[in-house]
């Protein structure tokens, strides 16, 4: 794996230095980093959530644990009715309902 990293590092551009345990490789910066335009959260509900509410259908979204907290994404189910399936929006981030007792619920109770 050595030999092919270096060939490759080599063929890049890249460079050696030194020797035994004091060799060196030198990776070259031959890219121009673009960044990634910032995607806008929708205004509004999108895609088929946005098509049921404009036909009066009545949207919720439900999961095997559900928390309601405004200020964590990964735990506000509401947040999720947006009809966004593009988690990457500023950085926000999906619902998480992971647990790992499947009849525990978030206020202690049980499904059962």
């Amino acid at each position: 794996m050595t030999r092919l990293a270096e060939q490759n590092i080599l063929r890049n551009s890249g460079y050696v230095t030194g020797s035994g345990t004091t060799k060196t490789y030198n990776i070259a910066d031959n890219s121009t980093i673009i960044a990634e335009p910032e995607r806008p959260d929708p205004n509004a509900q999108v895609g088929l959530v946005a098509e049921a509410l404009a036909a009066g259908i009545s949207v919720t979204a439900s999961a095997a644990v559900q928390y309601h907290d405004p200020n964590d994404d990964r735990r506000n189910l509401d947040a999720i009715v947006d009809g966004v399936i593009d988690n990457s929006y500023n950085g926000h981030k999906a619902y998480y309902s992971y647990v790992s007792d499947p009849n525990a619920r978030p206020d202690g109770g049980d499904f059962t």
